[in-house]
């Protein structure tokens, strides 16, 4: 079956400011998912959606394709659902139509290959729809709490010895990290929302699924990078 994979990448940003095309290890931070895309084999073309001139040189540069997003799909509140239609749509109108959509937010940069591969195997097996990723969740929502006033009560109706059990004696729960979704091109383009119907998951490790949104994600990410390196 037929992968694109597509970067939505808008060049607004509110918490750091031109975040897609910031250096992270000396590189912009788009070229770390636009790299993975093109070395991921099942994946056969790989497109940038975006209304910055800027983004647009980066990623051509790193040989993947772009495709102009129009100033009403670049605003902070249009979803992504929207913006992979149009997509798909204007994919169409050149006459490729792939059956699988790998949609790749840009703040991941850790993601890998390998779970890309995973999440579009999964899709193939199962017939559903749409394969995200998820990662472990850093905290257990049995231990968080809400506030009334300035009493923290539990955000759900646990028995209180959970707030001293290990982290293994819990659930394990998990959360959406955005990093993959892999949706087949019909559902997407014959839903009201992203999903679809028939939803699967993928576990990828939680560093992988870092999601770089604030300089202090920068920062974070910036360690990794030398810990990988041995520095």
């Amino acid at each position: 079956m037929e992968s694109v994979a597509i970067i939505p990448a808008r060049g607004g940003s509110k918490g750091v400011k031109h975040k897609n095309v910031k250096p992270l290890g000396g590189r912009p931070l788009i070229t770390y998912t636009i790299e993975t895309a093109l070395k991921t084999a099942c994946i056969g073309r790989t497109v940038v959606s975006t209304d910055d001139d800027r983004i647009a040189a980066v990623a051509r540069g790193c040989g993947a394709e772009v495709r102009a997003r129009p100033a009403a799909l670049a605003q902070d509140d249009v979803p992504v659902l929207p913006v992979v239609q149009h997509l798909l749509a204007e994919l169409a109108g050149e006459g490729y139509r792939p059956d699988i959509a790998v949609v790749l937010q840009p703040t991941s940069p850790f993601r890998r290959g390998e779970d890309i591969q995973r999440a579009v195997q999964k899709l193939v097996d199962t017939g559903a729809d749409c394969v995200i990723s998820l990662s472990e969740a850093a905290q257990h929502p049995f231990r968080m709490r809400r506030l009334e006033g300035d009493r923290p009560l539990p955000l759900f109706e646990v028995d209180e010895r959970v707030l001293y059990a290990q982290r293994q004696e819990l659930p394990p729960v998990y959360m959406m990290d955005g990093a993959i979704y892999a949706c087949r091109r019909d559902a997407v383009m014959g839903q009201a929302v992203f999903y679809g119907q028939d939803v699967r998951a993928i576990v990828i490790e939680r560093a992988s699924a870092l999601d770089i949104d604030t300089t202090a994600d920068f920062e974070l990410a910036e360690w990794m990078m030398r810990g990988w390196a041995g520095e």
